[in-house]
């Protein structure tokens, strides 16, 4: 459905791959799981993959802050609230990343998360997952749609705690734990 989405930058064209998504995550905020995303992304990007980066953490997004992208005209909270398509959603940034911002705005908080199995199919590439922090049933819906979980922490008791537990759900759904 949307190996078309992944295919507009030539260097991209010799480097198509079924899809893999990777869910970014950590049992706390500020682990630095959008640094972490955003390096992947541009890595897989630099040596010619298809990749597209997804803000997940729709209680506190950052994708496109990081990017500079600070009033995205369409989101994916549209996307999963069924409003609009993956491809308007879908931004260029200036280095050649693919993205799709979340909402910074308040009226999305109550996004309809179960739709992210819908919504993330047939993607050629890399999808990588910029997920919020804790376990909930946002991040459990970002687990269930991915391939595999880079679980990112910190030497601090709390965050090493959470992380555990979500590295634990993770291989309960039968995930690639990175």
């Amino acid at each position: 459905l949307y190996a078309g989405l992944m295919n507009e930058n030539p260097q991209d064209s010799n480097k198509a791959e079924k899809g893999k998504v990777i869910s970014i995550a950590s049992g706390k905020g500020g682990t630095g799981k959008t640094v972490s995303a955003l390096n992947l992304g541009m890595a897989l990007h630099e040596l010619g993959h298809h990749v597209l980066i997804i803000d997940a953490d729709l209680e506190d997004p950052n994708i496109g802050i990081n990017l500079g992208i600070y009033s995205p005209q369409v989101t994916f909270n549209e996307v999963l609230d069924k409003e609009k398509s993956l491809l308007e959603a879908l931004y260029i940034h200036n280095t050649g990343l693919r993205v799709v911002p979340a909402s910074l705005s308040i009226d999305y908080l109550r996004t309809n998360v179960q739709a992210m199995s819908e919504v993330i199919t047939d993607i050629d590439g890399y999808v990588i997952l910029d997920c919020g922090p804790g376990l909930n049933q946002k991040l459990l819906n970002s687990l269930k749609v991915s391939d595999s979980l880079i679980a990112i922490t910190n030497p601090i008791r709390s965050s090493i705690s959470g992380t555990i537990r979500l590295i634990e759900t993770a291989r309960d759904l039968q995930k690639n734990v990175e």
